[in-house]
């Protein structure tokens, strides 16, 4: 047998008491402390025996103290990490970017809601095409110099009539 100091021979009893041996056995398995062990033993026994109830105000108080003199945990909002956002955010850009050049690949023209005769489901919306504008280009023809000027002031007088009064 191990040779046990009075503390773990202690320790030793309590574990076997725990497992429902009585203090006679547990002294027998020490029996070089046996003297110091069995009042030590015994009053383990009435400690156990006369554990007080705590009353549930008591228990409140102790908690409320004890997670007021706790350091406050601080708050982690969970994000995602920076790379990611910055990914998503190009991703939105990209989007953007890509819809605005199909809505203008489409032309200019705007969407016109032609009317269904009555009963019919809903109108659908036609894109009327844009109108066409044809060039074409023609060569000046050989410049003729004209021998009229129409940058002089006409010099004809013009007839005015004169009201004539009539006697009654």
């Amino acid at each position: 047998m191990a040779a046990y100091n009075l503390a773990d021979a202690f320790n030793d009893c309590i574990d076997r008491m725990q497992a429902g041996q009585s203090i006679g056995d547990c002294l027998r398995a020490h029996p070089e402390h046996a003297d110091a062990l069995r009042p030590l033993l015994e009053t383990a026994i009435l400690v156990r025996q006369a554990r007080p109830a705590v009353p549930l105000e008591a228990r409140a108080r102790v908690r409320e103290r004890v997670l007021r003199a706790a350091p406050r945990a601080r708050v982690r909002w969970l994000s995602p990490p920076r790379g990611l956002t910055w990914a998503a955010a190009l991703v939105v850009v990209i989007s953007f970017v890509v819809a605005l050049a199909l809505v203008n690949r489409n032309g200019d023209a705007p969407a016109q809601v032609e009317p269904l005769p009555a009963g019919t489901g809903t109108p659908a919306a036609t894109r009327t095409p844009p109108p066409t504008v044809t060039v074409t280009a023609t060569t000046p023809a050989a410049a003729t110099p004209s021998a009229t000027s129409t940058l002089a002031p006409s010099t004809t007088p013009t007839a005015t009539s004169t009201p004539t009064a009539t006697s009654t």
